[in-house]
């Protein structure tokens, strides 16, 4: 997959503030507080940086800790770089 380039005022415009924090300046949700947290259905998790695919929702499992879900299995062995550097 080819790098996405994007200028950072294109980045602010297709993110939230709270997107753009995690994705663009390596920040981190507070525990407890993603939408996704308690999302149970069938299907993939993505990037929303690339739209790169980044686990299977039944790879996602509760660690009991700090309020963020572990995953068990990336999609592939570069996903979990690519969701730490997402696409910068």
């Amino acid at each position: 997959m080819e790098k996405v380039k994007k200028s950072e005022q294109e980045w602010r415009q297709e993110l939230t503030p709270e997107q753009y924090e995690v994705v663009r300046q390596k920040g981190t949700e507070a525990p407890f507080t993603s939408e996704l947290n308690d999302v149970k259905d069938p299907g993939q998790f993505v990037c929303v940086a690339c739209g790169q695919p980044l686990f299977d929702s039944e790879n996602k499992f509760d660690s009991g800790t700090a309020g963020r879900a572990s995953i068990g299995r990336w999609v592939t062995r570069t996903s979990r770089r690519r969701r730490t550097t997402a696409s910068s």
